[in-house]
């Protein structure tokens, strides 16, 4: 005779409610700690702190990580999550553990930071639809001096400053893609920008998919699903491929459109209209019209020509003033 599932069985029996009722988790579940950062060797100039949160209690919940500490910049040094992003709903058995790193990186050639340095934690947890909050302070510091020749902090171009700023104030810009201005966008970068504009502006999460074969990318995803972005063909999306101005006009193009503000049809009037192609001739009149993205100069577009990551940022600010 097969041995039942007296736990399963017990999961069944007892009435949602009742079940709720009884193993509803409080705010001393959550545990939060964290450590020091240990010291340097000479040349690396990296270190690194783990924090821990803990789900101590008898029930499994979802951890909302929040953001706002996943990066920050002190007297030079950046400050990066091993979680990119933040905001990530994390499943948390019971007595279970999940760590992120953040790493130290990018100080100058010397610097030294022996005082400790205090974080807060402020988690949302979720036991079916009770919401539990909780708190929790770490507290690490960095004990030896940094030597290295580390690179310096990339700023954006100053042309970019005061643009890329607004979009970082308006929450438009990804953890990830917070540095590295000036080199080219890939087309799965875009996506992420993309999403970030579209969430924040719409104030919902998208939670449609479609996929392609060569990328798990959940932004990728996202964007296509609302068919702000097409494939390559073949079922693939080719992520890490170079974006290309005109794929970055008729990408905005549909995403004003997916928030329900369409831009306005304008006929180009660049030297080089000729040169686009024909699936983005009418995203680049309506970007000249809007003046979400402009020319390179002598009045042409340069439609094949690659796209900064400040240029994507810039541009994703310009819209969203429009569709917000």
């Amino acid at each position: 005779m097969q041995e039942v599932d007296k736990t399963a069985a017990l999961w069944y029996a007892l009435p949602y409610t009742k079940y709720k009722a009884d193993n509803v988790p409080g705010p001393g579940d959550i545990v939060i700690t964290g450590g020091a950062m240990g010291e340097v060797a000479a040349g690396t100039a990296r270190a690194a702190v783990t924090v821990t949160i803990k789900n101590a209690g008898n029930i499994d919940l979802y951890i909302k990580v929040p953001q706002c500490v996943a990066k920050e910049e002190t007297d030079g040094a950046q400050f990066r999550s091993s979680l990119e992003d933040g905001h990530e709903d994390i499943f948390l058995s019971a007595h279970s553990s999940y760590e992120i790193t953040y790493y130290l990186e990018n100080p100058t050639t010397t610097a030294s930071y022996p005082q400790p340095i205090s974080r807060t934690y402020e988690l949302d947890a979720y036991f079916f639809d009770n919401p539990i909050k909780s708190t929790g302070t770490f507290t690490y510091s960095v004990s030896a001096t940094l030597t290295g020749a580390a690179a310096p902090v990339e700023r954006p171009s100053g042309w970019a400053k005061a643009d890329v700023a607004n979009a970082l104030a308006a929450g438009l810009v990804p953890a990830g893609l917070q540095g590295k201005y000036t080199q080219a966008t890939t087309r799965a970068e875009f996506c992420a920008l993309a999403v970030q504009l579209y969430e924040t502006a719409v104030g919902k999460e998208i939670t449609d998919r479609k996929t392609f074969s060569d990328t798990e990318d959940v932004n990728v995803q996202k964007m296509a699903a609302l068919k702000v972005v097409n494939g390559v063909g073949g079922g693939k999306f080719d992520p890490d491929g170079t974006l290309t101005r005109e794929q970055a006009a008729a990408m905005l193009s549909r995403l004003a459109s997916a928030t329900g503000k369409p831009l306005a049809d304008h006929v180009s009037t660049f030297a080089d209209t000729d040169r686009v192609s024909s699936y983005a001739q009418a995203a680049v009149g309506q970007m000249q019209a809007s003046k979400v993205m402009g020319g390179v100069g002598q009045n042409t577009f340069d439609p094949t020509g690659s796209y900064t990551r400040e240029q994507s940022i810039i541009t994703m600010g310009r819209l969203y003033a429009l569709v917000k």
